[in-house]
Parts: structure tokens; C-alpha cells; sequence
């Protein structure tokens, strides 16, 4: 991953409260996100 992409990501968990690093687990979220939004859409 690009150093820029994943200090982003990684800014983004602290201003949300989450773990620093937290690029794997805003990926985590994602994925779970993306799987209730294909349920909902079937």
C-alpha cells in the first residue's frame, strides 16, 4: 500500500477513536459494511 493511502487511513481511526495504526481495521469495517450492503440489495 502507499505510505500517503494508508497514513490517511490511518488518521481517519484516530479522529474516529479507533487504534493507531488502524488502516486493517478500517479494512475490517469496510468489509463487513460491503457485505450487509450486498445483503440488503439481493
Amino acid at each position: 500500500m502507499d505510505d500517503a493511502a494508508g497514513e490517511c487511513f490511518d488518521k481517519v481511526s484516530r479522529m474516529l477513536g479507533g487504534p493507531y495504526p488502524g488502516g486493517s481495521r478500517i479494512g475490517e469495517k469496510a468489509e463487513k459494511w460491503k457485505e450487509k450492503v450486498i445483503a440488503r440489495n439481493e
